[in-house]
């Protein structure tokens, strides 16, 4: 299970718990960890200029976290086959 958190890791409320989940719920995975459902959409911040706070951080090249996260996913579903 994987869960909203705030910055120091202790329960989230908003704005780090953005949909108000119960349990702070943001993702579920079956116990073999072949079904996977999450909450926040880390297609949408692929690239860097998709991540809502690019105009403050500095340049819009290159990629965001969301890569990094599909790139983990991918590399853990290679590791089980």
């Amino acid at each position: 299970m994987f869960r909203w958190v705030a910055p120091d890791g202790v329960r989230a409320d908003y704005p780090w718990n953005p949909n108000g989940s119960q349990g702070n719920i943001a993702g579920l995975t079956n116990a073999e960890g072949n079904v996977f459902g999450l909450m926040p959409h880390p297609e949408r911040s692929f690239f860097r200029a998709q991540a809502p706070d690019w105009t403050r951080e500095g340049s819009p090249e290159g990629f965001g976290d969301g890569r990094r996260f599909l790139e983990a996913v991918l590399d853990y579903a290679d590791r089980r086959t």
